[in-house]
Parts: C-alpha cells; sequence; structure tokens
C-alpha cells in the first residue's frame, strides 16, 4: 500500500515538473534565425495568459489606472462641456441624431411590409400609422426627464437634450435608471452636479469665450497625450509622435467626435426601440446587444489608433471584445452596488457615492488598459516570449545582433530592396522586438541608420556602409550609456582602454601578468605599501 502511495506521488511529481518545464521552457523556446517558431491554437492561448499575468504583475498597469481617473476628474466637466456646446451650437440632436433614429426606423418599417399583398393606399395608410407609433408628437406641456441630469432645456431642441442624455447614460449607467435609485433626499449622484456643471459651462457665452476654449482645450489635449503615453508604454513605443502631427490629430479627434457620437447614439437608440424590435422578432436578439457592439466598436478603435506603431486590427478586436464585456459587468455591479448602499444609514449612504463613483471610474480605466495589454500580448506572442530574458541579455548577443542588423541594412541597400522593419526582422531572426528597437535606436544615435516618420517606422542606411567599419558598430553597443567616473581617463591605464576601443591585438592578446608587469611596475609605490591601489 505505501509503495502505491509513494508511485503515485512520484508519478504527480513528475507530471508537475512536466508541466513546469512546458511552461517555463518549451512553450517558449526559440530557435536559431529562420527555424519555425512552435505555436497552435492552445499554445498561442497559453502564452498570451502568461502574458498577461506578467503584464499585469510588472506593467503597472493599477498605478497608470489611478493616475487615469485622477485625470479623468479634471478632464470630464471640461470635456462634457465642449461636446455639449457642439451639440447645441450645430443642433446635432435634430440633424443627425433624430434623422440617424427616424431613417433607420423607417428603415425596419419598409421592411417589415415587403411583399404585403393590401391595396397600395391601405399599405401606406399602415405604414404612417407604425411611424406615428415610433415618432409621436410631443406635447408640449409635458415635463422633460432631461432634468433629472441637472440639463436645463429651456433655449434648445428636444432632440439635443435626448442626445445628451443618451450620450451621459452610456458612459454612466445608472444614470439610466428610469425611477432612480431612491427618492431619498440625501441621494445626490455627483454625476448630476458635473454634468450640471458642464451644461451651464456649454450655454455660459463668458464660459466659452476664448480664455475658456483655451482651458478646455488644454485640458482635453492634456488629457489625450496621458492616454497616448500610457499605451505607448503598454506596446514598449519610447518614439513619440511630431508635436504639430499631435496637434492636428487632436484637434480633428476633438471637433469630429461630437458628430461622430451624435451618428453613433442615434444608431443606437433606433436598435433600443422596443416598437423596431417587436418587428424584428428573433432577429431582435442581435440586436439587444447594440452597446455591446458601440463599445466593442469603440475600445477597438482606441487600440488600433491611439499606439504609435501598427497594431492589426484583428488582436485589437480581440481587445475591444474582452475590454467591453468587462466594462458592461463593471458598470452592472456598479448600478447594484448602490442599491444595495441604501440599506446602510444615510450618512455613510450620502458619504459613498463620490467614492463609489471614484471607483467606477478607476476600474474602467483598469479594464480598458488590461484590453490593451491583450492586444498586445496576442499580437507579440511569438517574439515576445523572449522578452523575459531580454534583461539578461549578454553584451556580446548585442554586439552580434547590431552587426547582424548592419549586414541585413547594407544587403537590402545593395539590392534596393524595401526598408528594414521592426516586427518582420524580429520574428525572422527569432529575437526580442524590444531588443531590436532599443539596438536600431542606439544605431540611429550614432548616425548609422536613420528610421522613416511612418507607422510603423522603417530603418535604412544613414550612410554608405563603406564607411561603417565592424568595430565602429561595436564600439556604439559598448558605449551606449554614461561612464560614472573617469576611470578611463586615468592616464597609466590609456593604452589599455585605446587597444580596447580600438581591437588592437597587441592588447587583447597579452596575458593580464604580462600588462600588469608593464603598467604597475612602474609606478612607485612605496608611500602607500606593497598594494598597487591608492
Amino acid at each position: 500500500m505505501l509503495s502505491q502511495l509513494l508511485e503515485t506521488l512520484h508519478k504527480i511529481s513528475a507530471a508537475f515538473q512536466r508541466g513546469r518545464q512546458f511552461i517555463t521552457h518549451d512553450i517558449w523556446r526559440i530557435g536559431r534565425p529562420g527555424e519555425k517558431v512552435p505555436s497552435g491554437l492552445i499554445i498561442k492561448q497559453i502564452r498570451a495568459a502568461i502574458l498577461l499575468v506578467r503584464g499585469l504583475m510588472e506593467e503597472t498597469l493599477l498605478l497608470r489606472a489611478s493616475a487615469l481617473t485622477f485625470a479623468t476628474l479634471l478632464f470630464l466637466v471640461p470635456f462634457l462641456a465642449l461636446m455639449f456646446y457642439f451639440i447645441q451650437t450645430f443642433n446635432l440632436g435634430d440633424q443627425i441624431y433624430e434623422k440617424m433614429d427616424e431613417r433607420l426606423s423607417k428603415a425596419v418599417v419598409a421592411l417589415r411590409h415587403i411583399g404585403d399583398t393590401e391595396e397600395e393606399g391601405e399599405e401606406e395608410t399602415k405604414r404612417q400609422e407604425e411611424l406615428d407609433e415610433l415618432f409621436p408628437v410631443a406635447d408640449e406641456n409635458a415635463d422633460d426627464n432631461t432634468a433629472v441630469l441637472g440639463v436645463h432645456p429651456e433655449n434648445f431642441s428636444g432632440s439635443d437634450e435626448q442626445l445628451k442624455r443618451h450620450l451621459i447614460t452610456t458612459l454612466f449607467p445608472i444614470l439610466a435608471e428610469k425611477d432612480g435609485i431612491t427618492n431619498d433626499p440625501l441621494y445626490q449622484n455627483p454625476v448630476k452636479y458635473l454634468v450640471s456643471f458642464a451644461d451651464e459651462a456649454a450655454r455660459s457665452p463668458r464660459a466659452l469665450g476664448v480664455s475658456g476654449l483655451l482651458f478646455i482645450l488644454t485640458t482635453v489635449f492634456g488629457f489625450m497625450r496621458n492616454v497616448e503615453y500610457t499605451f505607448n508604454r503598454i506596446w514598449g513605443v519610447s518614439r513619440q509622435r511630431n508635436p504639430l502631427r499631435v496637434i492636428g490629430h487632436y484637434m480633428l479627434l476633438t471637433f469630429m467626435l461630437p458628430f461622430v457620437a451624435a451618428f453613433i447614439m442615434g444608431i443606437s437608440a433606433a436598435l433600443e426601440n422596443s416598437y423596431v424590435l417587436e418587428i424584428l422578432g428573433p432577429a431582435a436578439l442581435l440586436l439587444r446587444s447594440a452597446q455591446f457592439l458601440v463599445l466593442s466598436l469603440s475600445f477597438t478603435l482606441v487600440y488600433f489608433f491611439v499606439p504609435n506603431t501598427k497594431v492589426q486590427f484583428r488582436y485589437a478586436l480581440i481587445g475591444g471584445l474582452v475590454a467591453a464585456s468587462l466594462y458592461m459587468l463593471n458598470s452592472w455591479i456598479y448600478i447594484k452596488f448602490q442599491y444595495g448602499l441604501i440599506n446602510y444609514t444615510n450618512f455613510f449612504f450620502a458619504f459613498a457615492l463620490f467614492p463609489v463613483l471614484l471607483m467606477y471610474i478607476y476600474f474602467s480605466w483598469l479594464l480598458l488598459l488590461f484590453g490593451a495589454l491583450v492586444s498586445f500580448a496576442y499580437q507579440n506572442e511569438k517574439t515576445f516570449a523572449l522578452e523575459r530574458l531580454a534583461a539578461e541579455t549578454t553584451t556580446a548577443y548585442k554586439e552580434s545582433l547590431a552587426v547582424r542588423t548592419m549586414l541585413e541594412l547594407s544587403f537590402r541597400f545593395k539590392n534596393s530592396l524595401e526598408p528594414l522593419q521592426i516586427k518582420e526582422a524580429a520574428e525572422l531572426w527569432n529575437v526580442p522586438t524590444r531588443l531590436l528597437q532599443e539596438t536600431l535606436d542606439i544605431l540611429k544615435d550614432n548616425r548609422m541608420v536613420i528610421a522613416t516618420d511612418s507607422i510603423p517606422s522603417s530603418f535604412h542606411l544613414a550612410r554608405s556602409a563603406h564607411s561603417i567599419s565592424v568595430l565602429e558598430v561595436v564600439n556604439a553597443i559598448r558605449n551606449t550609456g554614461r561612464d560614472p567616473s573617469l576611470l578611463r581617463e586615468e592616464a597609466d591605464y590609456k593604452v589599455v582602454y585605446e587597444g580596447l576601443d580600438t581591437a588592437d591585438p597587441q592588447v587583447l592578446t597579452q596575458s593580464i601578468q604580462s600588462l600588469s608587469d608593464q603598467i604597475l611596475d612602474k609606478k612607485d609605490f612605496s608611500a602607500g605599501g606593497s598594494s598597487a591601489i591608492p
């Protein structure tokens, strides 16, 4: 019995060791340049999962999410004020939001009556009745429920206010509850105050003067820059965009976003219409996920465009789907948690509202960054497997990679081939992507290669390959960084250090004892004893 138990424990231990060997070594095995990297659906998922765990532990996502949460509080009111200003100024509620909702709903009604056998007049009457039910004439004496958001619709169209409400309830699902969380007067959702401030600023000529607009744009641009920097850190991109190009992109994004939001919200409103869903029948099951699809598409576009590198759309989509799913779960938990707060004392209930909002924003950013990490892990699971060893790379490996890179660039230039791209070369040579990026940055700093302004960057020779020696390439790698002291300037040892820099055979082939006799025997150590150390 004891022998069987020991044998079972031995088998379990052996299986554990095999699993550990597979996870820590076999799954990451990268062979010689050109050798096929082990791949497969299961291997890819395991690699991506390991990289995600490693990224969560080492990429300081928690700290970055905290910083973005604070930045959001500074950014939210100016951003909403700018959005509301564009909605009101250009009447986006009537021009885009309402028209998209109406046209899509009419298209659904028309599709329903394709093939009907009624007379043309009866068919038209039936269509009009359904459209009247879809778009009833508003009652001028009816109360506008947009006041619950702190938005005052005195001077603006109802469509604009509906668009504002739809936008806010998409960002903060807690406000989508028609009956509210509670009628307790102590319950004052902090989001209402923020939205109220933004609406007042959008309607005030003084708030949106030259100085006010400059402040809003500075706040919005600074926030966007912070988000871009965070995404670049996740992707390991050190090269920033050209400042003029950044301003142009941010300006375009800022002015286009209200129009795009109105367009998307109009489609979403039509797809969420209960009458449209009833007409579509079973097909409505797909449209009930309209909010999820909008969120997934939004996150996908963020992961695709924001990083200053080329992100493949399919991997951005994977990250977008994961982030959207977790974001909707976070929103559901946020709503349920506020319902749960009602059971506590009035003081604690009122006190906890703002911290709960901060927690919601914090977890939203954490999930958004996690989605970016998912995209990065899936796109780079082959070459990024080596990144865990990149910090321990030998100097000889770095020198070999630099020489290999220069030889490749020379060959491409001589044969009029395309410039070198990092991802392509890293996968072809089986080398870490980030290490190759660092090597090319060093060679660029030493004026041996230049990079194009395209995304992703391409690299080619900065000068003739005949004027670049192998020793110059090696010394560029060796001399990267800063000398902490003047050790290499010591006169007595200068001949040795110069011999190392010039690869002088007379220095490199000598024994240590021979060099010691030549240099140290000339010094007078009588005052300091027998030691050569001063």
